[in-house]
């Protein structure tokens, strides 16, 4: 067996590279290849174990925004959940809701997903003091860009569908009172009240589960806008493209 060819190979390989690192950028330029992005971590652990300088400035980056908009979301969500169930409440309490209840119960779900948004927002402040014990080299798991991009995501879907489901009870409501008014017009009002007369006026307390329904969209847009910017941020600017792909 001849191993000639395989010399003759090496020693033309290395003649080659002595005469690119000779001949300079001409022959063989040197193009570093620029860490590429990956969703499924903030950077890998050098030879050291440490983070590099790259992968500490996004994770820091990415631990104030958390902490930041987490507790933005969570105290503006929570008020206005509150104001809103309150409304809620007393318009119940002292109303006599006559007709469906459909928009009742959409408003009611959409409070509900409000109360679950605050406690997602939370959560946001939770996982943005692990990551600062991570940077501070304390013995904590790893934190994932995906693990924090999948929790933004689903209090995304959590305000998206209390958005939905608040829209549709504000559309219900004002198609009854809209029905209620027109039904009025009629009616003599001199004639008295009740169903007998059929004259049912539109009263201050019937518009007070408007005001609550409007609260809880604004909850629900705003806390919704944090973590859009919060996906964006965590993302390096590529959050929504990758949660589309």
């Amino acid at each position: 067996m001849c191993y000639t060819p395989l010399l003759h190979y090496c020693t033309a390989c290395t003649y080659q590279a002595a005469r690119g690192v000779a001949g300079g950028a001409a022959d063989y330029p040197y193009n570093p290849q620029q860490p590429s992005y990956t969703p499924s971590s903030f950077g890998a652990p050098d030879s050291t174990g440490k983070l590099g300088e790259a992968a500490r400035s996004s994770l820091s980056k990415a631990t104030q925004a958390m902490s930041r908009y987490g507790w933005i979301g969570f105290w503006v969500q929570l008020t206005l959940s509150v104001v809103s169930g309150v409304i809620l409440l007393f318009s119940v309490a002292f109303t006599s809701q006559s007709g469906p209840k459909a928009s009742l119960y959409l408003t009611l779900v959409g409070i509900l997903a409000g109360f679950l948004s605050t406690f997602w927002s939370f959560g946001y402040q939770r996982l943005a003091s692990r990551m600062q014990e991570y940077l501070d080299g304390a013995n904590v798991a790893k934190i994932k860009k995906q693990q924090v991009m999948e929790q933004i995501t689903r209090g995304i879907v959590i305000n998206l569908v209390g958005m939905g489901t608040t829209l549709l009870g504000i559309s219900t409501l004002v198609g009854l009172l809209v029905a209620k008014t027109l039904s009025n017009a009629s009616v003599n009002p001199f004639m008295g009240l009740g169903a007998a007369s059929g004259y049912n006026p539109v009263l201050a307390l019937d518009v007070f589960l408007v005001q609550a329904a409007t609260n809880t969209l604004l909850g629900h847009f705003l806390s919704l806008l944090c973590s859009l910017w919060l996906l964006n941020v965590v993302g390096e600017g590529r959050g929504l493209r990758f949660q589309v792909a």
